[in-house]
């Protein structure tokens, strides 16, 4: 049993439940829920391993600090395109592509790079017309890690590791016998 709340959140509330252009409370909860989560692990990973913080004060600017551009980012994303699809009564790439951008300047108010802010943007430009493309051709949602069909959801995607005896230890010191599998043979 998982938490209550995301559980709610991940099960009424995708990006894709409605078309393009209606529904703009489940795009926004739809994609804000991934930035406060991604954003939630990346400040965890920094208060703890790279920061070090030693107070709740310091905990909590690491924490603003990476949640609220990443959520403002997918909601800035989520609410242009869904103006756009709204002001131009289309369905195209140009809707995404106006969201990466709006992405993109929330990138550059965070980090005021405009090297950093501008190769971000650019990524993903090419990542949301990819992924706009992929939802008009008619393929799966993600275009990453796509579901498995029947046929390959068994196997390994590294298949070196399914291979019988190809490992490149080196061979045990002394034959495996269970009648003295805890003597010390040193």
């Amino acid at each position: 049993m998982g938490c209550g709340f995301f559980d709610y959140l991940n099960k009424n509330y995708s990006y894709y439940n409605a078309p393009e252009g209606q529904d703009p409370v489940g795009k926004l909860v739809g994609l804000g829920k991934y930035g406060f989560i991604s954003g939630t692990m990346i400040s965890l990973y920094d208060a703890c391993l790279w920061s070090h913080c030693v107070n709740a004060a310091q905990f909590f600017n690491t924490f603003g600090y990476w949640v609220a551009p990443m959520t403002g980012m997918c909601l800035a994303f989520s609410t242009v395109t869904y103006s756009l699809c709204r002001f131009r009564n289309k369905d195209d790439k140009l809707n995404y592509i106006g969201g990466a951008l709006a992405s993109g300047s929330v990138v550059h108010c965070w980090k005021k790079s405009p090297r950093l802010s501008g190769w971000v943007t650019i990524g993903m430009v090419l990542y949301a017309v990819l992924k706009k493309q992929a939802i008009l051709d008619g393929h799966d949602r993600n275009i990453l890690m796509s579901e498995l069909d029947e046929e390959t959801q068994h196997k390994s995607y590294f298949p070196w590791r399914t291979l019988p005896y190809r490992n490149y230890s080196s061979k045990p010191r002394f034959p495996h016998n269970k009648e003295d599998y805890y003597i010390n043979h040193y």
